[in-house]
């Protein structure tokens, strides 16, 4: 247990160097929260056992910066159901459109969490059949602004295609 904190401080403090040093980078994991990264690396090291860790963080890092956040986005909280979820305007906005792209949401995407966006997360989480809380949650966004089918194990995203955990 005290690894895996001291790995996620490490990994914290690192994400945060990426912010500092890519350019056109704001935030390398815009949505990913911690919990989220560890899992991702944890899932590559096992599926890589060969791979010493830092060239896994490497790679996890070039896989984050194809969905990089690029410029400064206000945070929002999210509420439903006594449950709360921080996310970026922008991420939001992402959400929102791919949920206007699947017919799921009328409108513009605005970046604000209101009840169309809670509902239509709804309706999409009950489609992916994943656990239904109205939220950007984090398997949530996994499934609506990745390209990969499906979270590993675990709930992490990771780019292997893996069945999901729920």
């Amino acid at each position: 247990q005290e690894n895996v904190l001291l790995a996620g401080g490490w990994l914290e403090g690192y994400m945060t160097a990426v912010n500092q040093l890519m350019p056109k980078t704001f935030d390398i994991a815009p949505w990913q929260n911690t919990d989220t990264v560890l899992a991702l690396v944890k899932h590559n090291c096992e599926r890589n056992r060969e791979q010493r860790f830092f060239a896994v963080v490497t790679a996890m890092i070039e896989f984050l910066a194809q969905n990089r956040l690029q410029e400064q986005s206000d945070r929002l909280l999210a509420e439903a159901d006594g449950q709360r979820v921080m996310i970026y305007g922008q991420i939001m906005r992402d959400v929102q459109q791919r949920l206007i792209d699947k017919g799921l949401l009328q409108g513009n995407a605005d970046g604000q969490f209101g009840s169309k966006t809670k509902a239509a997360l709804q309706e999409f989480q009950k489609k992916e059949n994943i656990q239904v809380t109205g939220l950007p949650d984090q398997v949530t966004l996994w499934r609506l602004l990745s390209d990969q089918p499906a979270p590993p194990p675990g709930n992490a995203p990771a780019p292997s295609g893996d069945p999901p955990s729920q």
